[in-house]
């Protein structure tokens, strides 16, 4: 019985393939169903890897979006970058208003799963739809963007901002890769372009857009009634006085709307859902493997109440302080309501669907050819995805193996040669059935090499800072974050593993933990003045201003220096007369 016919009997399917064979059964799967896929993996860089990988075996990598882990340790005083923030509600946004030609594909881990989010109806209260000759009122939309998180600036250069000039407004939404400018007529969207927030230069025009809120936590809200019932539960009899009275201030600033610096550590007195309150009932949850997904569930959760009982013994928060996470056996309770599949079963009776292992190659050319000519005796299809496709290419021909190389093969039904293909994949696969035998190799099995994940963001041109080099109260400079202090070092488990964090303290006493193999991210402060810098402030715009600020003024110099050159370059010079052998005398002399 086939897999889909399978799906139409049970609600749940357990299959056993290969780690390089998973990619491509969810994307033939998802485009043969045309239904929506939830895929869990163990760890963030499982889910980041798996949707790369699955972006690569559809014809547009777009279709494939990643529910992120926030990276935060619960119960401390840390944020999500804006960057985290805005791809959850991206993703959430989607699931607001479906494609139904290309259903939402969503790759996520156990902790993105876990971390709870905004409520599916407070995302749709704060979602707003603007579309050209639409009617509004500018101070109306203009009061809404505030309540949905965004901040009013001069101009609009970050997620998360709008302004106003006249008749125009511009908003950088959330959930967009660009800001939009809204040119009104009256009361009437004129123009509705997306423009470029470096130069402010329209790009394009759209008929519509989407706005979702700025902010994955809003606190206004929430009901009054369960966070005075959250509150009344807390216990404090372990906590300082001034713990407590900072808990409250928090609370007090929170819930008037005057900041979101803090926001995160009381999640779980405002957000009570998870994604799954926002899945459709016709979605498909895979475990890329459940059992390991379950071992990390567990895990997750014991670190979580670990951490927990540690800062209510020292007396950091209260008892019964509300949870940021859902506990994993919580939410596999809710995932059986939808079908599932099991890419990872450890069953013996699991199906393998004809999928295999590839064997490895790695320094053995000879063997490599004769597999190879084997299998193309055998008519079976061998694919070679590279990124050195002459190296294969010369290896082949010196062994007599016809082969082609394809930028992207649209047709693979020549068997007679082998398909080399300039490109990545992280593992190859077997497939064998009467009618069609494919055989896959990629880089790991011909050199046992793999590249690195092209998510990785972080450039490390410059050399990064040792903790050892560091002083208490030197000034940093973080990359995305500004100027701050250097206070220490701490240990934190994370993900069941120690790890050392560097502590950056910003303005208002406000503390940033960062891990010391991101290092890459912070460099020492220099200036000419012995005035000490002004620290930063987390969690607002200044530091994106003044970075904005600086790319301009060298952007001007740029085009200066390049007009300055292109003059030079056009202009009369004065034409010297050719060497006299007396003066190549005196050279040479």
């Amino acid at each position: 019985m086939s897999l889909t016919k399978r799906m139409t009997h049970q609600r749940r399917t357990s299959v056993r393939l290969p780690p390089g064979a998973k990619p491509l059964f969810i994307a033939a799967l998802w485009k043969h169903l045309k239904r929506p896929f939830l895929i869990v993996t163990s760890s963030g860089d499982e889910s980041r890897k798996l949707s790369e990988q699955i972006g690569t075996y559809l014809e547009n990598d777009s279709y494939v979006s990643i529910f992120t882990e926030t990276n935060l340790t619960p119960y401390e005083r840390l944020w999500a970058d804006n960057s985290t923030s805005n791809d959850r509600l991206t993703v959430l946004t989607s699931l607001m208003s479906p494609d139904h030609k290309y259903p939402p594909l969503i790759v996520t881990s156990i902790e993105g799963l876990t971390f709870k989010t905004i409520s599916k109806t407070v995302l749709k209260k704060h979602s707003m739809k603007l579309a050209k000759d639409a009617t509004i009122r500018a101070t109306d939309v203009q009061e809404q963007w505030a309540r949905m998180g965004y901040r009013k600036d001069d101009s609009v250069q970050i997620p998360g901002t709008f302004s106003q000039r006249g008749g125009i407004l511009d908003i950088f939404p959330s959930n967009l890769r660009l800001p939009v400018r809204v040119e009104l007529l009256g009361n009437k969207i004129d123009v509705l372009n997306n423009f470029d927030p470096s130069t402010q230069r329209s790009i394009n025009s759209v008929e519509s857009v989407l706005i979702s809120p700025a902010l994955e936590i809003l606190p206004l809200e929430s009901s009054p009634q369960r966070i005075d019932s959250y509150i009344s539960d807390m216990d404090f009899k372990r906590c300082s006085t001034f713990t407590k009275s900072r808990v409250m201030e928090d609370i007090t600033e929170i819930f008037s709307g005057n900041t979101q610096s803090q926001a995160y550590l009381y999640n779980g007195l405002i957000n009570t859902e998870s994604i799954l309150n926002h899945l459709y009932d016709n979605h498909i949850v895979i475990f890329d493997n459940e059992t390991h997904i379950s071992l990390s569930g567990n895990s997750l959760d014991l670190r979580n109440e670990k951490l927990k009982l540690d800062r209510e013994i020292r007396g950091d928060i209260p008892e019964n302080f509300p949870d940021p996470y859902f506990k994993w056996n919580t939410l596999i309770k809710d995932l059986s309501s939808y079908q599932q599949i099991d890419l990872g079963s450890l069953s013996a009776t699991a199906s393998n669907m004809g999928f295999r292992s590839t064997p490895e190659f790695i320094s053995r050319t000879d063997d490599l050819s004769h597999a190879i000519s084997e299998s193309v005796e055998k008519d079976s299809l061998t694919i070679m995805v590279t990124r050195s496709p002459r190296r294969i290419q010369e290896i082949l021909t010196d062994h007599s193996i016809p082969n082609i190389i394809d930028t992207y093969p649209n047709d693979l039904l020549d068997k007679r040669a082998v398909h080399i293909i300039a490109g990545s994949l992280h593992q190859g696969w077997r497939f064998g059935s009467d009618k069609n035998k494919t055989m896959l190799l990629t880089d790991l099995e011909l050199f046992g090499i793999t590249r690195q994940p092209t998510y990785q963001k972080r450039k490390k041109f410059k050399k990064a800072l040792i903790p050892m080099e560091l002083h208490t109260g030197d000034y940093i400079v973080h990359e995305n974050h500004g100027i701050a202090k250097f206070t220490g070092t701490a240990n934190m488990e994370t993900n069941g593993e120690i790890r050392e964090y560097v502590v950056l303290e910003y303005a208002e006493n406000d503390k940033l933990y960062l891990p010391t193999d991101h290092l890459d991210l912070i460099s020492a402060y220099l200036s000419n003045s012995d005035t000490p810098p002004r620290l930063s402030r987390l969690h607002t715009a200044d530091w994106s201003r003044a970075k904005a600020r600086v790319k301009a003024s060298t952007q001007k110099m740029a085009k200066e220096l390049l007009d300055l050159y292109a003059e030079r370059e056009i202009s009369q010079g004065h034409s010297f007369s050719q060497d006299t052998v007396w003066q190549e005398e005196l050279e040479s002399s």
